[in-house]
Protein backbone atom coordinates (compact mmCIF):
# COMPACT_ATOMS: atom_id res chain seq x y z
CA UNK A 1 0.00 0.00 0.00
CA UNK A 2 0.97 3.21 -0.73
CA UNK A 3 1.74 6.25 1.59
CA UNK A 4 0.36 9.36 0.82
CA UNK A 5 -0.01 13.18 3.11
CA UNK A 6 -0.63 16.88 2.32
CA UNK A 7 2.13 19.24 2.13
CA UNK A 8 1.51 22.69 1.15
CA UNK A 9 -1.77 22.24 -0.10
CA UNK A 10 -0.53 19.37 -2.80
CA UNK A 11 -1.41 15.64 -2.43
CA UNK A 12 2.04 13.26 -2.49
CA UNK A 13 1.52 9.79 -3.19
CA UNK A 14 4.54 7.53 -1.97
CA UNK A 15 5.63 3.53 -2.76
CA UNK A 16 3.38 1.07 -2.92
CA UNK A 17 3.76 -2.67 -3.11
CA UNK A 18 6.22 -2.59 -5.71
CA UNK A 19 6.65 0.83 -6.57
CA UNK A 20 9.35 3.06 -5.66
CA UNK A 21 7.08 6.09 -7.51
CA UNK A 22 5.95 9.77 -6.03
CA UNK A 23 3.03 11.13 -7.29
CA UNK A 24 1.79 14.67 -6.80
CA UNK A 25 -2.27 15.85 -7.49
CA UNK A 26 -2.78 19.69 -6.88
CA UNK A 27 -6.28 19.09 -7.17
CA UNK A 28 -6.75 19.79 -11.13
CA UNK A 29 -3.96 16.67 -12.30
CA UNK A 30 -1.47 14.68 -11.15
CA UNK A 31 2.48 14.94 -11.41
CA UNK A 32 4.71 12.51 -11.57
CA UNK A 33 8.30 13.40 -9.14
CA UNK A 34 11.18 12.05 -8.49
CA UNK A 35 11.06 8.29 -7.45
CA UNK A 36 11.92 7.24 -3.76
CA UNK A 37 15.38 5.98 -3.50
CA UNK A 38 13.75 2.06 -3.06
CA UNK A 39 10.61 0.71 -3.41
CA UNK A 40 8.50 1.11 -0.10
CA UNK A 41 5.49 -1.11 0.76
CA UNK A 42 3.02 0.39 3.98
CA UNK A 43 5.18 3.15 4.63
CA UNK A 44 3.27 6.27 6.74
CA UNK A 45 3.99 9.82 5.32
CA UNK A 46 3.42 12.71 6.70
CA UNK A 47 3.78 16.76 6.31
CA UNK A 48 7.22 18.53 8.52
CA UNK A 49 8.36 22.07 7.55
CA UNK A 50 6.69 22.18 4.60
CA UNK A 51 8.89 18.43 3.78
CA UNK A 52 7.33 15.16 2.45
CA UNK A 53 8.53 12.41 5.50
CA UNK A 54 8.11 8.53 4.53
CA UNK A 55 8.50 6.76 7.55
CA UNK A 56 9.50 3.05 7.70
CA UNK A 57 7.51 0.56 5.23
CA UNK A 58 8.70 -2.59 4.55
CA UNK A 59 9.74 -4.61 0.83
CA UNK A 60 7.48 -6.88 -1.19
CA UNK A 61 7.26 -10.21 0.12
CA UNK A 62 8.55 -9.85 3.41
CA UNK A 63 7.32 -8.90 6.96
CA UNK A 64 10.51 -7.24 8.01
CA UNK A 65 9.86 -3.61 8.54
CA UNK A 66 12.57 -0.35 7.65
CA UNK A 67 13.30 1.97 10.66
CA UNK A 68 14.78 4.44 7.83
CA UNK A 69 12.87 7.73 6.87
CA UNK A 70 13.17 9.56 3.95
CA UNK A 71 12.56 13.41 3.66
CA UNK A 72 11.02 14.20 0.37
CA UNK A 73 11.35 18.60 -0.51
CA UNK A 74 9.13 20.08 -2.84
CA UNK A 75 11.14 23.01 -3.80
CA UNK A 76 13.86 20.77 -5.20
CA UNK A 77 12.28 17.36 -5.95
CA UNK A 78 15.05 15.66 -3.99
CA UNK A 79 15.05 12.78 -1.31
CA UNK A 80 17.63 12.76 1.63
CA UNK A 81 18.18 10.61 4.84
CA UNK A 82 16.19 12.02 7.44
CA UNK A 83 16.85 10.82 10.95
CA UNK A 84 16.01 6.72 11.15
CA UNK A 85 13.17 5.48 13.40
CA UNK A 86 15.15 5.15 16.97
CA UNK A 87 14.42 2.11 19.16
CA UNK A 88 11.14 2.49 18.55
CA UNK A 89 12.26 -0.04 15.94
CA UNK A 90 11.76 -0.11 12.19
CA UNK A 91 7.66 -0.79 11.27
CA UNK A 92 5.37 -0.81 8.13
CA UNK A 93 1.61 -0.01 7.82
CA UNK A 94 1.34 2.40 10.29
CA UNK A 95 -0.45 5.52 10.65
CA UNK A 96 1.03 8.98 10.90
CA UNK A 97 -0.69 11.32 13.41
CA UNK A 98 0.70 14.75 13.60
CA UNK A 99 -0.10 16.36 16.77
CA UNK A 100 1.58 19.74 17.40
CA UNK A 101 3.60 19.81 14.80
CA UNK A 102 5.33 16.37 14.87
CA UNK A 103 5.48 13.60 12.59
CA UNK A 104 4.43 10.93 15.12
CA UNK A 105 3.94 6.86 13.46
CA UNK A 106 1.73 4.63 15.38
CA UNK A 107 1.02 1.15 15.26
CA UNK A 108 1.58 -1.16 11.78
CA UNK A 109 4.04 -4.19 12.37
CA UNK A 110 6.87 -3.28 14.82
CA UNK A 111 9.39 -6.31 15.66
CA UNK A 112 9.85 -7.35 18.83
CA UNK A 113 7.21 -4.76 20.43
CA UNK A 114 5.87 -0.80 19.41
CA UNK A 115 6.80 2.17 21.00
CA UNK A 116 5.76 6.00 19.89
CA UNK A 117 8.75 7.77 18.10
CA UNK A 118 7.95 11.46 17.28
CA UNK A 119 10.23 12.93 15.05
CA UNK A 120 10.75 16.59 16.10
CA UNK A 121 12.90 19.10 13.85
CA UNK A 122 16.03 17.66 14.17
CA UNK A 123 15.71 14.54 15.96
CA UNK A 124 13.55 11.58 17.73
CA UNK A 125 11.92 11.31 20.75
CA UNK A 126 10.42 7.96 22.33
CA UNK A 127 7.27 7.37 24.25
CA UNK A 128 6.88 3.83 25.61
CA UNK A 129 4.04 2.08 24.28
CA UNK A 130 2.08 -0.58 24.89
Amino acid sequence: SAAAAVVGGVLYVAGGVTSAKLQAWDGASWTVLRDLPEPRNGAAAAELDGALLVMGGRTRGTRAAWSSTLRYDPRTDAWAAAPPLPRAGPRGAGGPPRPGGRAVPVGGLCHPSCSVAALIVGGWGIHPGR
